[in-house]
Order: structure tokens, then sequence, then C-alpha cells
């Protein structure tokens, strides 16, 4: 078994395509990977079968079309930085979709 923390972090195109070409010959061996990642799309050109945590807490697992349509059942949370909260917010809230929104300012001091 092998365990990696975002092994394709910090590679260019051509080397992040060789190294998941690299974990499907070494899986199609029978060495099992547990891989951990951020970009869903790749995780889905590399894995059969996917968790995913928030907080330490299973909330999805399955393969990738399973936990992309558990996901699409779940709200989640989602952080944007910008200069114009009190806009965004209430576009936010123009659609249906929001279940809850807050706002707080960070103030920089120099």
């Amino acid at each position: 078994m092998l365990i990696l923390d975002e092994p394709l972090n910090g590679l260019d195109p051509m080397a992040r395509a060789e190294t998941i070409d690299l974990f499907r010959n070494v899986a199609s061996e029978g060495l099992h990977l547990i891989i951990s990642s951020h970009i869903l799309h790749e995780v889905d050109m590399m894995s059969d079968a996917v968790v995913l945590l928030n907080n330490g807490y299973i909330v999805a697992e399955g393969d990738i079309h399973e936990v992309r349509d558990e996901m699409d059942d779940h709200p989640i949370q989602v952080l944007i930085r910008c200069n114009r909260p009190g806009y965004l917010a209430a576009r936010a809230f123009e659609e249906d979709i929001i279940v809850e929104l807050s706002c707080w300012m960070t103030v920089t001091v120099y």
C-alpha cells in the first residue's frame, strides 16, 4: 500500500499526466494507492473509489460519479473573498439555492 498526499502538486501538465499513468500502472499490478487530492477531475482519472472528507468526517464515498451525485444532494460551503461582500450577499440571495450566507470583514493594518 502506498499513501500519497497531494502527489501532483507543483507538477507541470506533462509530469502530471505521466504520474497519473504511473499510478494507473502500479494499481493494475495490484498495489493499493491512497491519494489525497482536491482536484476531482484528476482523482477521476486515476481512481476507482473515492472517499470525500470534510473536517475529518466522511461526507461521501463510492466511485467519482456517486460522490459527485452525493455532493449535489448536500450543501457545501464555499469561502469567497471580495471587496464588496454586501453586494455579493444581495446577489447570492437572488438565487433559490442559497441556504445560508455569512459575511464578515477583515481589516488589514499596515
